[in-house]
């Protein structure tokens, strides 16, 4: 005979949140996982930015800009779970650092802005998403300049308009969820 749970299971507040900033880094680190790479770029198409931007709907501005440093800092100790496929230190000198080092701020930016945006509406969520982008494939450019001599021009041609089509297509799909925030 097999025996039904009834009782409820129940956490506490605190673990809650800490379960939830977890749950989000693993799923940035499955959204690597589904990376395209095409002659445009030396940075793969990934799904991360999607789960970014869901992320705004269920952390705060400071748990979800932890989210994305604790994804960052596992990848930093070695485990392999960037999209470029190199771990450890050794991230810092990739194509994607900038793009992760904007995960962190725009992750922390998004949900902030979300927060003071009363009433989130498709086209709120949208334009925030859309500042999201720009800042993640802004320090993407950025970095792809610094780090590796880029000029301008060429690193907006490698990072930054390649990844306007599906960007747009994923603000476009992740903006449709704003009623998940209450």
């Amino acid at each position: 005979m097999i025996k039904t749970l009834t009782k409820e299971v129940t956490i506490s507040r605190t673990a809650e949140r800490i379960i939830m900033v977890s749950l989000f880094a693993v799923l940035t680190f499955a959204a690597a996982l589904i990376k395209i790479y095409t002659p445009l770029s030396v940075v793969p198409f990934t799904m991360q930015t999607f789960v970014l931007f869901m992320s705004v709907y269920y952390l705060s501005p400071k748990e979800n800009g932890i989210s994305q440093a604790s994804y960052i800092l596992t990848g930093m100790v070695g485990a392999p779970i960037f999209a470029a496929g190199i771990a450890g230190a050794l991230i810092f000198v990739g194509p994607t650092a900038g793009y992760l080092m904007g995960f962190v701020a725009s992750a922390f930016m998004m949900s902030y802005m979300v927060n003071k945006a009363g009433k989130l509406t498709y086209v709120k969520a949208a334009v925030i998403f859309t500042v999201g982008s720009i800042v993640i494939l802004a320090l993407g450019c950025a970095h792809l300049i610094i780090a590796y001599k880029m000029n301008a021009a060429a690193a907006l041609a490698a990072g930054f308009v390649p990844f306007i089509p599906a960007e747009a297509a994923k603000i476009a799909v992740a903006a449709g969820f704003f009623r998940l925030k209450k």
